[in-house]
Formats: C-alpha cells, structure tokens, sequence
C-alpha cells in the first residue's frame, strides 16, 4: 500500500483480499482500474481468478498475474486466458520479475 500510495500520489487507493477459490468475491465499485492476481496456482484456479477479474475491470484497466516464469500451471492459465479473451485484450506485456510477471490490459 505504502508503494502504491508513494507511486501515484493523486490516486483513490484501496485494496480488497479474498480467497476466490472459496467462491466469493468481495463487493468492488464499477471503476477497478488494477487487479493483482496472486491466488491459487493451479491451471483451473488462476484461470478462474483472471476471469472473474476480468468481469468487473473497467475498459483500459489493469491486471497483473504474477509467478508467470515461477510455475509452469500459472503459466498454462495466463496464456490460455490470454487466447480465450483476446477479443477484450488491448494489450498484454511480459515482464521478466523474479518469478515473472504480466500485465494485460482491457479493450
């Protein structure tokens, strides 16, 4: 929080965590400009998390999957996500983190 918050000074921040793999997902407002993506590392699950993501983003928003070079299913997940919503991707980045890193981007 403290980076965000040093990082883009004029922004309204607020973070929500939650276990989706629980099935539920915290009420968030219609205008979330940056998910982070850091929940269950399975295929299914970080698929799952990405989509569902994806379904309350605003168009221009941000979503960032981490642990793209760490595990292999994560890896699975995000460029299947990445093929099946091409359509509502403006654009997608790999960035090599330590445990590697994407951001896509909503159309």
């Amino acid at each position: 929080m403290e980076m965000l918050s040093r990082n883009f000074t004029n922004a309204k921040i607020k973070l929500y965590t939650c276990n989706t793999q629980k099935g539920k997902w915290p009420e968030l407002p219609a205008d979330v400009d940056l998910f982070h993506i850091d929940g269950d590392h399975t295929t299914a699950g970080s698929f799952f998390d990405m989509a569902m993501a994806f379904t309350r983003m605003k168009r221009g928003a941000y979503l960032l999957v981490d642990d793209y070079d760490f595990l292999p299913d994560v890896r699975i997940g995000v460029d299947s996500f990445i093929s099946a919503f091409s359509s509502l991707i403006s654009d997608y980045k790999y960035f090599p983190t330590f445990r590697g890193d994407v951001l896509i981007t909503r159309a």
